[in-house]
């Protein structure tokens, strides 16, 4: 499993912040829903009224692959 994260203005993207993600969210998850990796990105995709746009989100990481959740 994979997350996207967009972090706030003033954090940089760094190996030690995502193993903190992770490490924090396998504390309150159980294990097998905890992230294997994290992507930073810079903005998320976002609807005018700022809900997240999960669709286009995904559909970065499954293209290419021939098939589509």
């Amino acid at each position: 499993m994979k997350a996207a994260v967009e972090l706030v203005p003033g954090r940089a993207p760094s190996e030690a912040l995502a193993e903190e993600l992770i490490t924090h969210v396998r504390h309150q998850l159980a294990g097998y829903k905890a992230p294997r990796s994290i992507d930073f990105e810079q903005q998320l995709p976002r609807a005018p009224t700022g809900k997240l746009m999960k669709r286009l989100l995904r559909d970065r990481y499954w293209q290419g692959t021939g098939r589509a959740i």
